[in-house]
């Protein structure tokens, strides 16, 4: 599936439940050029598949959690948290929205999970052909069939928490990913090796490499360089410094060092770059 094409696509419909009208909600949304979620409290519960794009999220206890491709969260009512969206990587998120008599349902059976908001089930075309036929159907659907519609909707949401009761990582593993994605993107660590980390923290240099590349999708050194450059897009934004003091401040030995990685990465100069 070309993911390059997607645009947002959403269907919102009514039904009534209990005398009380519920909105649901389903489809795909390409959030690149929307605002970051800072410090918000919902009254709809959402569930969210990552497909395209990387970021973080952070619920109401202040702790942060990674966000990829096969990622999923929830925004969950009278709970705040933040999320924020890497610039310039054309994030997009598969969602249904429940109503609030619906979610308290739902909760009250434990189909939702309360333990994490965020988990990992993995990258899936098939899941995602599933959003966009349920968006399709239910968004041509007539009244009196709503609450068909709403029970494959149902169907999809079960089968997503299922997937994450079943694959959410333990949390010694989320705390390892969190400590260590904080730890390479400190610009004091960039030129310390990362088998310093492992031995700070008693972790099999092996085995952590073969956690982080699971659970983030790149190695800890992919992983690193890319905090390098977001944070080298920053400085060369709005800090007016020459490019070879820009190069130091983020470990590199000199300028052409740096200016060979940042090509690398986004295939322009950081002169060219700086001049846009």
């Amino acid at each position: 599936m070309d993911l390059t094409i997607i645009n947002t696509d959403c269907a919102y419909r009514t039904i009534l439940h209990h005398n009380k009208t519920n909105r649901i909600g389903i489809g795909i949304i390409n959030k690149t050029q929307h605002k970051d979620y800072q410090d918000v409290i919902v009254k709809a519960y959402s569930l969210i598949y990552v497909i395209n794009g990387t970021g973080e999220y952070q619920d109401q206890n202040g702790q942060k959690y990674q966000l990829k491709p096969g990622s999923i969260f929830q925004r969950i009512p009278g709970q705040i948290h933040s999320n924020w969206v890497t610039p310039n990587e054309n994030w997009l998120e598969c969602f249904i929205d429940l109503g609030e008599d619906f979610y308290s349902a739902l909760e009250s059976y434990n189909f939702i999970t309360m333990k994490s908001p965020v988990g990992y089930i993995g990258l899936d075309e098939t899941l995602i052909q599933r959003f966009l036929k349920l968006k399709d159907s239910f968004s041509r659907a007539l009244d009196h069939d709503l609450q068909f519609h709403f029970l494959e909707i149902l169907n999809l949401f079960t089968f997503i928490m299922k997937k994450f009761g079943q694959k959410s990582i333990s949390n010694q593993n989320q705390q390892i990913i969190e400590k260590s994605c904080l730890w390479l993107s400190n610009n004091k660590n960039y030129n310390l090796p990362i088998q310093m980390l492992c031995r700070n923290n008693s972790w099999g240099y092996e085995k952590f490499r073969k956690l982080f590349q699971k659970e983030m999708g790149l190695s800890p050194g992919k992983y690193r360089i890319m905090r390098r450059m977001e944070r080298a897009c920053q400085l060369l934004q709005k800090e007016n410094k020459p490019i070879k003091e820009i190069a130091l401040l983020l470990g590199y030995p000199n300028a052409f060092d740096f200016s060979n990685q940042f090509k690398k990465t986004y295939n322009v100069t950081p002169s060219k770059f700086k001049r846009s």
